[in-house]
């Protein structure tokens, strides 16, 4: 990403200088054409025929740097629709949530079930981890006496144990509303169904 974002900036510079010489040879050939207007009679052929080269020079300059021009605006359009494509768009998030409601659909009654029961699983073995590092993790530190040896680290080890109690009991809410969660739908899909 950051090597599309510095081509962007480079090619954007370039861009940028490249702008102001159409606008300096539009602006000789316009010096050059009222010098012939104004000396159109004291002018000799020779000095005529040299501006016209000369404007026909500025003129396909100014067509070669526009062609230029157009090139890095159109690599500068791949990159961005790189990115876009690249999975940075919200579409993107979209298409995945799409995709895995279609693959939803394609499951039984069942298998829904079974998904629904083994994400809780998931779900209560997760927070069942969290208790058991609040408690157990206050006795490695305690055992390992890390207080003592970094006290730098003292002052987090106090927030931690002031927010011990609250990520026990938040993490035992959500084992107990998980589990009379998976008690009612059984409920309702045995009594009711």
């Amino acid at each position: 990403m950051e090597f599309s974002t510095s081509i962007i900036i480079l090619h954007c510079n370039n861009f940028k200088n490249k702008i102001d010489n159409p606008v300096n040879i539009t602006n000789k050939i316009q010096v050059i054409n009222t010098q012939i207007l104004n000396n159109d009679s004291k002018i000799s052929e020779d000095l005529k025929t040299q501006s016209y080269l000369d404007i026909n020079n500025n003129l396909d300059l100014t067509k070669n740097g526009l062609e230029e021009d157009n090139k890095i605006l159109d690599e500068i359009v791949n990159i961005f629709s790189n990115i876009k494509g690249s999975g940075s768009s919200s579409n993107y998030i979209f298409d995945i949530i799409n995709q895995y409601n279609d693959f939803l659909n394609t499951f039984n009654v069942v298998q829904k079930g079974a998904l629904g029961h083994l994400l809780a699983a998931i779900f209560i073995l997760y927070c069942f981890t969290s208790i058991l590092t609040i408690f157990y993790g206050e006795t490695l530190i305690k055992y390992l006496e890390i207080e003592k040896r970094f006290p730098k680290i003292a002052r987090f080890i106090e927030i931690r144990r002031k927010l011990q109690q609250y990520y026990f009991l938040l993490n035992t809410c959500l084992i107990l509303s998980t589990l009379f969660l998976i008690i009612y739908v059984n409920s309702v899909v045995l009594f009711i169904l």
